[in-house]
């Protein structure tokens, strides 16, 4: 409960009826822009490849999207779209990687792992879709 009384928005798809919900469904789509960054920093060390370009680059990405999530989750709510469009894609991605796998009648178990992988991606873009519906709130209703 929060300090007046009322329940707190919980789920991956709130309703946004208030500033407190749409600030708070605003703020949850910083865990997986935060997540995401993790993942591309350590990607290349848990890959134990040689670090070129690429690896360089990833990292780079990475820190940025790992500082957009902060500042997210911080209330500071003017990098969101940029954020939702980054998961996005990256979701995108990974479901076509998937499809891809299905498709060509890769061995079960691949198969099997990279449809738990699309089944996490779409999550993860309810939370964000969501997320920008409470931007919009908030833009709409200063």
């Amino acid at each position: 409960m929060t300090t007046d009384g009322s329940v707190q928005p919980h789920g991956l798809w709130p309703r946004v009826r208030d500033r407190e919900s749409a600030i708070y469904v605003t703020r949850m789509a910083g865990l997986p822009t935060f997540l995401l960054g993790i993942s591309y920093v350590l990607g290349p060390y848990l890959e134990s490849q040689i670090f070129d370009l690429r690896s360089g680059i990833e990292i780079l990405v990475g820190a940025l999207l790992i500082l957009t999530g902060l500042r997210i989750r911080s209330g500071k709510l003017g990098l969101l779209p940029f954020s939702v469009a980054m998961v996005l894609l990256h979701a995108l991605g990974r479901v076509l990687w998937a499809w891809m796998f299905v498709r060509n009648g890769y061995e079960p178990e691949m198969t099997a792992a990279f449809l738990t992988m699309s089944l996490m991606q779409v999550l993860t873009s309810l939370l964000m879709i969501s997320g920008l519906r409470g931007w919009r709130w908030l833009k709409n209703n200063p």
